[in-house]
C-alpha cells in the first residue's frame, strides 16, 4: 500500500478503487482547492447517506486514528477515540452556512476526545493514590501502645 506524505502526517492511500482511481488526498480537494468532502459529502451526510458516511470513513479514518495514537500511545484506546469521532459525524454532521473542513472537524474531535480521556487516566490515578495513601493512614495503628504490641 503506498503511502504519501500530507504535511507531516503519513497518510495511506489503501482505497483507490472506492474513490475512482485516485489517491485520498486528490479526492478530497476540488477545482476551487476547498476539499469536496466540505461540500458534497456533508450534503449526503446530512441527508444519511449511509454510503457517503462510509467513502468519508475509508478515507479519513487513518489521520483520525494517528492523531489520536499520537496523544494516546495506545493502539486500542487510539481506536477507540477514531471510532466516537466517527460516530459523532454519524449522529451530528457539523452543520452552518459554511461547511467546516470535515477531515479537519474530524481530527478536532479526535483530539478533544484524546485529551479528555488523557485527563479522566490522570484524575482516576490521582484518585487511587489518594485512596491508597488513606487506606495505608487507616491501616497504621495510631495509639503508641498498640504500635508495640504490633511489633
Amino acid at each position: 500500500m503506498p503511502v504519501k506524505r500530507f504535511g507531516r502526517a503519513p497518510l495511506a492511500c489503501c482505497h483507490r478503487r472506492e474513490l475512482g482511481g485516485v489517491n485520498c488526498v486528490e479526492a478530497m480537494i476540488g477545482a476551487m482547492g476547498q476539499p469536496v468532502y466540505d461540500r458534497v459529502f456533508l450534503q449526503r451526510l446530512c441527508s444519511g447517506d449511509e454510503d457517503a458516511f462510509e467513502q468519508v470513513f475509508r478515507a479519513c479514518y487513518a489521520s483520525v486514528y494517528g492523531v489520536a495514537y499520537r496523544l494516546l500511545r495506545d493502539s486500542p484506546a487510539a481506536e477507540e477515540v477514531a471510532q466516537e469521532a466517527f460516530v459523532r459525524l454519524h449522529r451530528t454532521p457539523p452543520t452552518g452556512a459554511e461547511p467546516p473542513n470535515l477531515l479537519g472537524w474530524l481530527i478536532t474531535v479526535a483530539t478533544h476526545l484524546s485529551y479528555n480521556r488523557l485527563r479522566s487516566e490522570r484524575r482516576r490515578r490521582e484518585r487511587e493514590e489518594r485512596a491508597g495513601r488513606l487506606e495505608e493512614a487507616t491501616e497504621a495503628p495510631a495509639d503508641p501502645v498498640e504500635r508495640q504490641d504490633a511489633v
